[in-house]
């Protein structure tokens, strides 16, 4: 698994991440400073973030 930084909106960061066969499984918004791991780990889990941006989930 990768995890990349998609885009910077001032005081958030988008994120993605990519499986070993190259597809976006996930996508999430944080704020600067917060855990992206943690983020990714509450989706995994079943816990929606407020939707922030094109329906991705903001942790």
């Amino acid at each position: 698994m990768e995890i990349r930084k998609l885009e910077d909106f001032g005081d958030f960061e988008q994120w993605e991440r990519i499986s070993d066969d190259g597809l976006t499984t996930a996508k999430v918004a944080v704020e600067k400073g917060s855990s992206v791991e943690n983020a990714f780990e509450a989706q995994d889990s079943g816990w929606r973030g407020n939707v922030w941006r094109d329906d991705i989930d903001y942790y």
